[in-house]
């Protein structure tokens, strides 16, 4: 009788370890896909990348200053400019081959969206690439405090 718990213990062992382990063969990788670790969002213009792209403003229909950082994968120089809305430019960057450089010198009149929710950013380069980019809008507190619009 003890011979038949072994037997039967060992393998209801067997199967849950195979069941178990079998769980994450239909489940991708959650580390292979690509996401944005911070607070903004990413776009990407050719050979230009933005990273980290958010509005910091105090509230609705205020000032707003852009932050993020802009890297040029090229080998050439390219200009990046950015607007709140489609062909009006808020300000502008240029980006050396190879440079990565932070924003923080582009700033709006006025952002419709409130902290807390999104805005619309167009962003455009001197090679013709353009995207619209759904941004965060962030109330200007704690390490964002020095943004302040």
């Amino acid at each position: 009788m003890k011979r038949l718990h072994r037997a039967l213990a060992a393998a209801g062992a067997l199967a849950s370890t195979a069941a178990l382990s079998a769980c994450s063969y239909l489940s991708p990788v959650q580390t292979d896909m690509p996401y944005n670790p911070t607070e903004g969002v990413s776009a990407k213009l050719g050979v230009v990348v933005a990273r980290n792209l958010a509005i910091v403003s105090s509230a609705a229909n205020g000032k707003g200053v852009l932050m993020g950082a802009v890297v040029n994968q090229g080998d050439s120089s390219v200009s990046v400019s950015f607007g709140a809305q489609p062909g009006v430019t808020a300000g502008s960057m240029d980006v050396g081959g190879r440079e990565l450089k932070t924003i923080t010198t582009i700033t709006f009149d006025s952002v419709a969206a409130p902290p807390g929710s999104t805005a619309d950013l167009f962003l455009r380069t001197s090679e013709g690439a353009d995207q619209k980019v759904t941004v965060p809008v962030l109330l200007p507190t704690g390490a964002l405090a020095t943004l302040k619009p």
